[in-house]
Protein backbone atom coordinates (compact mmCIF):
# COMPACT_ATOMS: atom_id res chain seq x y z
CA UNK A 1 0.00 0.00 0.00
CA UNK A 2 2.84 2.38 0.80
CA UNK A 3 4.54 1.75 -2.52
CA UNK A 4 1.35 2.56 -4.43
CA UNK A 5 0.93 5.75 -2.39
CA UNK A 6 4.28 7.45 -3.03
CA UNK A 7 6.03 5.63 -0.17
CA UNK A 8 3.58 6.86 2.48
CA UNK A 9 1.16 4.52 4.22
CA UNK A 10 -2.39 5.95 3.67
CA UNK A 11 -3.59 5.82 7.29
CA UNK A 12 -6.76 7.89 6.84
CA UNK A 13 -7.92 5.98 3.78
CA UNK A 14 -7.18 2.60 5.39
CA UNK A 15 -8.96 3.72 8.57
CA UNK A 16 -12.10 4.64 6.62
CA UNK A 17 -12.15 1.30 4.80
CA UNK A 18 -11.58 -0.80 7.94
CA UNK A 19 -14.02 1.17 10.10
CA UNK A 20 -16.59 0.89 7.33
CA UNK A 21 -19.38 2.76 9.09
CA UNK A 22 -19.25 5.53 6.49
CA UNK A 23 -20.13 4.57 2.94
CA UNK A 24 -17.17 4.85 0.56
CA UNK A 25 -18.23 5.06 -3.07
CA UNK A 26 -14.72 4.41 -4.35
CA UNK A 27 -14.42 1.27 -2.23
CA UNK A 28 -16.80 -0.71 -4.40
CA UNK A 29 -18.79 -3.69 -3.17
CA UNK A 30 -19.20 -4.19 0.57
CA UNK A 31 -17.53 -7.59 0.86
CA UNK A 32 -15.29 -6.61 3.76
CA UNK A 33 -16.94 -6.70 7.22
CA UNK A 34 -17.72 -3.38 8.87
CA UNK A 35 -15.19 -3.67 11.69
CA UNK A 36 -16.18 -0.39 13.31
CA UNK A 37 -19.68 -1.68 13.96
CA UNK A 38 -18.36 -5.11 15.00
CA UNK A 39 -15.93 -3.59 17.51
CA UNK A 40 -18.71 -1.37 18.88
CA UNK A 41 -20.95 -4.41 19.48
CA UNK A 42 -18.12 -6.33 21.14
CA UNK A 43 -17.38 -3.41 23.45
CA UNK A 44 -21.02 -3.11 24.49
CA UNK A 45 -21.05 -6.81 25.38
CA UNK A 46 -17.79 -6.61 27.33
CA UNK A 47 -18.37 -3.32 29.17
CA UNK A 48 -21.89 -4.09 30.38
CA UNK A 49 -21.67 -2.48 33.84
CA UNK A 50 -18.75 -0.12 33.28
CA UNK A 51 -18.96 3.30 31.64
CA UNK A 52 -16.79 3.52 28.54
CA UNK A 53 -16.37 5.57 25.39
CA UNK A 54 -17.38 3.28 22.54
CA UNK A 55 -15.82 5.54 19.90
CA UNK A 56 -12.48 5.53 21.72
CA UNK A 57 -12.62 1.74 21.98
CA UNK A 58 -13.38 1.35 18.26
CA UNK A 59 -10.70 3.87 17.31
CA UNK A 60 -8.10 2.03 19.41
CA UNK A 61 -8.95 -1.32 17.84
CA UNK A 62 -8.92 0.03 14.28
CA UNK A 63 -5.64 1.90 14.86
CA UNK A 64 -4.03 -1.26 16.27
CA UNK A 65 -5.02 -3.11 13.09
CA UNK A 66 -3.68 -0.28 10.93
CA UNK A 67 -0.40 -0.32 12.85
CA UNK A 68 -0.11 -4.05 12.14
CA UNK A 69 -0.79 -3.52 8.43
CA UNK A 70 1.73 -0.67 8.30
CA UNK A 71 4.44 -2.81 9.90
CA UNK A 72 3.86 -5.50 7.27
CA UNK A 73 4.79 -3.12 4.45
CA UNK A 74 8.02 -4.02 2.69
CA UNK A 75 10.59 -1.26 2.60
Amino acid sequence: MSRKNGGTFPVERVYAVIDGRQELKAHGAREMPIWGRDYQVRASQYYVDVPYDSEAYVRGRVLALIDYLNRMQSK
